[in-house]
């Protein structure tokens, strides 16, 4: 049968809690204990996500029953982000804990937490009394959290030659929030988090707690930081520390795979299960866990969907108004190459979230080989991508009562969008945003302009005082500068099959592009075949960030073709907005612009 997994909302708590709860094959022996994971936040849990749920299936085939959970305002779960604080997180974390140890045949629980969600998991071992924690790079304390967040801030303000931006301290000052990156965090979630100190709450753990901490870098080195908590570590009954060789996993920008960490936690538990024969009742277990549906805002609610594509399962949210309403239109959302159905920093969850509270349902879902959805990740093409819209689609289309339906894709999700359209059900308008030409035929040439672009952006800030000054401060990463103007070229080739090649050893960590997993040979200029698909009775908005190095040449390869069509699209550029827009005012004007265009396409059927 193998593991079983199911999605939906905690019961018996305040706030709608997203969660899943992976269980294993009820025929297998039971390891007697359940985990719980404590996930990073904001981007990096975007970049985490799927070594988390391929973690947690793996977990659940080793007789682990793994519960994932998005705390209040986060992922799928209700709340605004901005709203959040860390008492409510810290109950949270306590309904995931009650939870678990509520599932028939478990007597015990371990948290595991992934960089900020260590200080979590830590905090929660403690008060609730943990069998074991295991920490995958933690944090050490709320203000490197913080720190780390104005650091990564300054160097987008920098990209986007924002250079008098206020900083965080200066809005929270004034009781207001800061933007980083399109997070909202308020003041008294800061004041709160700067009280975390990871080192302390370890030495607040029960005595019986084993602690297993795992440091994940390309380095042997210990940073002298570190120190005390391998102290920690191996002073605890039957605790560890060790360093796994691998990439940032919570770092990554295009899609990667590794079992290194995996395996590494998969070791730790053999030891701290307490092996018994299994005695899970999985559908009265799931059913006791879980609530299907959820209010995740004042006048939204959501409920989790699966269906099958080629065998393979295929997850994902429908957004509808709570009160019931006779709707025209509807939206389909396709999230990018690398990403989730969340998009990122949330922005397809929020879209969504502001649609039905206009009166618009939706359904945003992850491709296979990608957030929650089955399949092998290295296995996704651009085709596959397609026939997943297009089940997807099909199921919103017999399901939500709408006459039309809007797409809305993000990066490779609205190339998706425009190959599928010819199969696509009722589609009656296309809202896309950051979206290339289709297999970009000379990406030489496009990085060369990337690094031209993001070159005359650093010589502009090199030539103010204040950029030195941060420099020698220590808020300016030189080795991150370097990554961003070169690289693209030190990963062309390494993260691209070409067509024909078959990988015969799998390495142990692997990446995935969206060209090279196009699996067509690239021409000596982008095709515009699939434009094709484009009609004169199709209206469409596509918005670019001025900032964005590519938006130019897209524009360009999209603009000529819907020119010489006079097709019915139009182009709208944000100011200072990058590729992901990542800043909550940029959303809020997306949000308002994509709620008008349907309000446009009911009005003129």
């Amino acid at each position: 049968m193998g593991i079983v997994e199911t999605s939906g909302y905690l019961q018996g708590t305040e706030r709608a809690l997203y969660g899943t709860l992976y269980l294993p094959d009820p025929s297998a022996e039971s390891a007697g204990r359940a985990l719980v994971l404590a996930e990073p936040f904001g981007e990096e849990k975007k970049c985490a996500y799927r070594l988390l749920v391929r973690l947690a299936r793996a977990c659940a085939a080793a007789g682990w029953p793994v519960l994932r959970v998005d705390v209040s305002g986060t992922g799928e779960s209700g709340g605004l982000h901005e709203e959040a604080t860390l008492e409510a997180w810290r109950e949270d974390m306590g309904a995931a804990v009650r939870t678990v140890l509520n599932l028939p045949g478990v007597t015990g629980w371990c948290a595991l937490g992934a960089r900020f969600g260590s200080l979590l998991a830590a905090e929660s071992a403690v008060e609730h009394e943990a069998n074991a924690l295991i920490l995958l790079e933690p944090l050490l304390s709320g203000d490197d959290f913080l720190n780390d967040l104005e650091r990564r801030q300054k160097i987008k303000d920098m990209m986007g030659g924002n250079r008098d931006a206020e900083s965080a301290g200066e809005c929270w000052q004034r009781g207001e929030t800061a933007d980083f990156g399109g997070f909202a965090v308020g003041s008294a979630f800061a004041e709160q988090v700067r009280e975390l100190r990871l080192v302390e709450a370890l030495g607040k753990l029960p005595e019986d707690t084993s602690l297993h901490i795992r440091r994940v870098s390309g380095s042997t080195k210990l940073p002298p930081a570190w120190k005390p908590l391998e102290q920690a570590a191996i002073s605890s009954a039957g605790g560890s520390f060790e360093i796994v060789r691998d990439k940032p996993f919570w770092g990554q920008l295009e899609y990667y795979e590794s079992d290194t960490v995996i395996d590494s936690v998969l070791q730790i538990l053999v030891g701290l299960a307490t092996t018994h024969a299994d005695s899970a009742e999985h559908p009265a277990a799931m059913e006791s866990a879980f609530a299907s549906e959820a209010c995740v805002m004042p006048e939204v609610l959501e409920s989790p969907v699966s269906l099958e594509v080629e065998g393979a399962m295929v997850a994902g949210i429908l957004s509808r108004p709570r009160e019931s309403v006779s709707g025209s239109v509807g939206v389909v959302f396709v999230h990018g190459w690398s990403g989730n159905r969340s998009g990122p920093h949330g922005i397809l969850t929020e879209f969504a979230r502001r649609c039905a509270t206009d009166g618009v349902p939706s359904l945003r879902f992850d491709f296979r080989g990608r957030g929650e959805s089955a399949g092998e990740g290295l296995e996704s093409t651009l085709p596959s991508m397609a026939d997943d819209l297009l089940a997807a689609a099909s199921l919103f289309a017999e399901t939500a009562g709408v006459r039309r339906i809007v797409y809305v894709g993000m990066c490779s999700g609205g190339n998706v969008a425009i190959g599928s359209l010819k199969r696509l059900p009722l589609a009656e308008g296309l809202f896309l945003l950051s979206v290339y030409p289709f297999s970009d035929g000379d990406a030489f040439a496009r990085d060369v302009h990337r690094t031209r672009h993001y070159a005359s952006v650093y010589l502009r800030k090199a030539l103010h005082g204040d950029t030195w000054r941060r420099l020698f401060q220590g808020d300016v990463s030189v080795r991150g500068v370097m990554n961003v103007l070169f690289g693209h070229f030190l990963k062309r080739g390494g993260n691209k099959r070409k067509e024909g090649e078959a990988q015969e050893t799998a390495p142990a960590s692997k990446t995935a592009s969206p060209v090279a997993a196009e699996s067509r040979k690239q021409e000596s200029e982008a095709p515009k075949k699939h434009l094709a698909n484009l009609r004169p009775n199709l209206p469409g908005v596509m918005v670019y960030g001025d900032v964005d190095p590519d938006a130019k040449a897209a524009r360009a390869y999209y603009g000529s073709y819907v020119k010489e069509k006079a097709l019915p699209i139009e182009f709208r550029e944000i100011e200072g907005a990058n590729h992901n827009f990542s800043s909550v005012s940029w959303k809020k004007t997306l949000g308002d612009w994509l709620v008008q265009f349907c309000t446009r396409i009911a009005e003129e059927q």
